[in-house]
Parts: C-alpha cells; structure tokens; sequence
C-alpha cells in the first residue's frame, strides 16, 4: 500500500518455469546425441523431409484451426513457460482494503484491471452489483464462481 493514503492492488506475478525450458533443453540434448552416436549427421538432416513434416504440419493445422487460434497458439506457449500468479489471500486483503477505504462501489474502477482473472472478477463484479441494491443469493454466487472454476481444479481452492 502506499505512504500516501492511495490503495493500489498489486499486479500479477509472472514467474519463469524453469521445468519447462529444462523439458525442451534435455529432449534437444537427446537428439543431438542420437545423432552423434549414430554417425554422420547428415543423413539425419533430409531437407526435403524436414519441409514435408514442418510445412505439412503448418498445413494441417490451418485447415483444421483458424489463423486467429493458429496466431493464438505463441501465446499459449508463452504462457507454458511464464506462467503468472497472484496470491489468492493476498488479493482479497488488498481488495477489501481497496473497499474499506474507498468505498464498495469504487471497486467497479478495478474490474479493468482484473480481466486476466475471470474467478476474480466475476466475484468483484457481484459484490458490486449486490452493493447497488441487486441483493445477491449467497448460494448463488458461490454456484456462479464455481462454474468458472474447472472442476479438475475446485478441490485446490477448498483444501
């Protein structure tokens, strides 16, 4: 929080899955060595077949996928190896501190700002609209951020 009587929420963490980049150096490193030990290395490198493999590879996949989700995949696989994080607690002490001091219906000026956490702001969204007079069912909401929840991660956020 700031000296000055500003309340800010702080912004997602990225963190670097070195697990990941590990994964991809050691299967590189198992080639290289498959190719050492098998001899010369040009017999392992056929341009052709490289091109029929990389190139039908991009092929299938464009007429399988748009080229939005095809643009869409370098941005998953940045996601595989940056992989951004918010302590669950954390965000909800800084957002109650955000609502004590401002005020609940300031919490409206941040749902911008949570766009990349769907759970998050679906949840400050609804304390919003239950401030403004639309009185929520406690159930129901608890039913609604359990939708967005993947079920295979649900008993995660109640152990």
């Amino acid at each position: 929080m700031a000296d000055d009587g500003e309340v800010r929420i702080k912004p997602v963490k990225k963190t670097f899955i070195f697990a990941t980049v590990f994964g991809i150096l050691i299967a590189f490193k198992l080639i290289i060595a498959a190719i050492t030990l098998g001899g010369v290395a040009g017999s392992f490198f056929n341009l052709p077949v490289v091109l029929i493999v990389l190139g039908g590879t991009f092929a299938v996949t464009t007429i399988c996928f748009s080229f939005q989700e095809t643009d869409r995949t370098f941005s998953v696989i940045k996601k595989t190896i940056f992989y951004t994080t918010r302590d669950p607690a954390d965000a909800a002490l800084q957002i109650a501190q955000f609502a004590r001091c401002l005020g609940v219906l300031s919490l409206q000026d941040i749902l911008n700002s949570l766009k990349s956490e769907p759970f998050l702001q679906k949840g400050v969204s609804m304390l919003g609209a239950a401030s403004v007079g639309r009185q929520e069912n406690p159930r129901r909401l608890e039913m609604l951020l359990n939708s967005i929840i993947p079920p295979s991660k649900r008993t995660q956020f109640y152990q």
